[in-house]
């Protein structure tokens, strides 16, 4: 990251009274992914996301696969659709999960126990492109979903096709759902609304509070789309509203158009067998070329 563009950016939070008086780029901290927090948020958020639609599992049964792996799996949240709607139906042997953030760990254990047809499932937790812990031409469905490509740089994109191809069976699919970005003037309309100051309080009975605040940057255009910039701070406190932490992160998210995307996606290997653009979601199936 560029000493002069970080200034800048904090240069502008601090004029909109995001940053407090203290707050130094020193603070700042990256893959929020991979961190406690982030774990403690989205367990936090799972009555929000209870009811939310993901338009990936309906083209899941469609492939009468035996074998599935879902990557970012979290606390376990699509698994248990999956599971659920697999019902009677021994066909699919192995659900697995995975995720990099170690901290889910506990929430996942916790969901089971909420859940007990998450009994069979295993969750790894580790790094999907770099793990030693998966077998090769193993899974006939690997799933990614709730718009998570955006979080993948473009370079890592192609990472994530070309691991993606390594673990696919040779008649197995790659589920992913993207932003609806199809074309330039939705770019110009993202540029112009994805920007601003957001919050929201995070509770958990018994456990205290998380009060989580975002600002987005305005997004710029790139070759492949638009990139954006977002801070996030979490302050947690305690039962007694004693403040226990701060913590404040930078991510960055690159929206890519179809037109870029379709070609990432035929130099690693893989064709698009499913384009669907009924829901809120663009939602591909990838195959083996």
């Amino acid at each position: 990251m560029q000493p002069l563009r970080l200034q800048k950016e904090f240069d502008l939070l601090y004029e909109k009274e995001f940053l407090l008086p203290g707050d130094k780029q020193q603070d700042i901290q990256i893959n929020k992914h991979e961190h406690e927090i982030w774990a403690k948020v989205f367990w936090r958020r799972r009555f929000r996301h209870a009811k939310r639609e993901d338009p990936e599992l309906q083209f899941v049964f469609q492939q009468n696969p035996s074998t599935l792996l879902e990557i970012g799996a979290g606390y376990g949240r699509v698994l248990r659709k999956l599971v659920e709607r697999n019902g009677g139906n021994k066909k699919m042997r192995s659900i697995q999960g995975i995720d990099i953030c170690e901290h889910f760990a506990p929430y996942f254990h916790l969901y089971k126990t909420e859940y007990p047809s998450l009994r069979n499932v295993e969750m790894i937790y580790d790094n999907f492109l770099e793990s030693q812990k998966l077998k090769e031409n193993s899974c006939d469905i690997i799933l990614l979903p709730m718009n998570t490509i955006p979080s993948f740089s473009i370079d890592l994109l192609k990472t994530l096709f070309i691991t993606v191809g390594r673990y696919l069976t040779k008649d197995g699919m790659f589920l992913f759902s993207n932003y609806k970005i199809p074309d330039k003037e939705r770019v110009s309309a993202l540029i112009n609304r994805r920007q601003g100051h957001s919050g929201e309080l995070l509770l958990e009975l018994g456990s205290g509070f998380i009060a989580a605040e975002y600002y987005d940057l305005p997004a710029r255009k790139t070759e492949y789309g638009a990139y954006n910039v977002t801070y996030a701070r979490y302050n947690t406190f305690s039962r007694d509203n004693t403040l226990q932490k701060k913590e404040l992160f930078r991510s960055q998210t690159e929206f890519i158009l179809h037109q870029h995307l379709q070609k990432i996606i035929e130099t690693c290997g893989l064709s698009i067998e499913i384009f669907d653009d009924t829901s809120h979601s663009f939602t591909y199936g990838l195959t083996k070329q």
